[in-house]
């Protein structure tokens, strides 16, 4: 896959004003941040917002992280239900027009143009239809612009065919929240973005979990080459490493 593309049209912004140091002996050097989208930057406040209301607890360790990777994964098929009501011509992908149209009644108070760029930056592969694996963040991102944390006056409504038990939003909640545990590991200061250096600091200080989520995993995160990961990459790599399948195995 290429790169997260940033949203056509839309202006580049710089995440909060932050620096990385790396040197080959240690010693600091200031390295100025490359800007991310718009939608990122948003999205990152909307991160920090959702953890400081749900009080969300980073996981301890390496090891703690890939532990929770099989609740991770159910979580993540739990939701494949959704995906399915809102893949309405059966292709196996979300088009545009189905993604919008759904967005009628799960989040009506997200402006069209949020819900634009949410559909564009998930096609992280850039063919124009969303697959499972990127419609899983395309949830994620809606949910974290919809949830009460944002000060917004909506949340994830009910889906197409749904019962009104709030199901869609309850699985989409447990599979973020089970993320970003593993997202604030790294994320030392909780501003919704990870530098390199904070990545390198906890994988050179860490457990046994570091042979499978080893440095050079982490920096193929990194897709736009801006200096930091952000929540929506960490995502998609998380789906690789818990092994999420575009189809649902089936059972022997």
């Amino acid at each position: 896959m290429g790169n997260i593309c940033t949203t056509p049209g839309a202006a580049d912004v710089a995440a909060p004003a932050r620096t990385r140091s790396s040197t080959s002996s240690g010693a600091a050097s200031e390295v100025p941040l490359k800007p991310v989208s718009a939608l990122d930057s948003l999205l990152a406040a909307k991160v920090k917002a959702y953890i400081a209301l749900h009080h969300v607890q980073a996981s301890k360790s390496l090891n703690q992280i890939v532990l929770k990777f099989p609740s991770i994964l159910k979580a993540f098929e739990e939701i494949r239900g959704i995906f399915k009501q809102l893949d309405t011509n059966g292709n196996g992908t979300i088009e545009r027009d189905e993604f919008t149209a759904a967005c009628g009644k799960m989040a009506a108070g997200v402006s069209a143009d949020v819900i634009e760029k949410i559909y564009t930056e998930a096609d992280m592969d850039q063919n124009g239809h969303v697959n499972y694996k990127e419609f899983i963040i395309m949830m994620a991102v809606l949910f974290l612009m919809t949830d009460e944390a944002a000060g917004e006056a909506v949340q994830l409504g009910q889906l197409p065919g749904e019962a009104e038990d709030g199901q869609s939003a309850t699985l989409v909640h447990t599979a973020i929240q089970k993320v970003l545990e593993a997202f604030l590991f790294f994320d030392n200061d909780a501003d919704g973005y990870i530098l390199k250096d904070e990545v390198h600091k906890v994988i050179s200080e860490g457990d046994g979990g570091k042979k499978m989520l080893s440095a050079e995993r982490f920096e193929e995160m990194d897709w736009d080459n801006s200096g930091r990961v952000t929540f929506k990459e960490f995502l998609f790599a998380v789906e690789g490493w818990v092994g999420l399948e575009e189809e649902p195995q089936e059972e022997e």
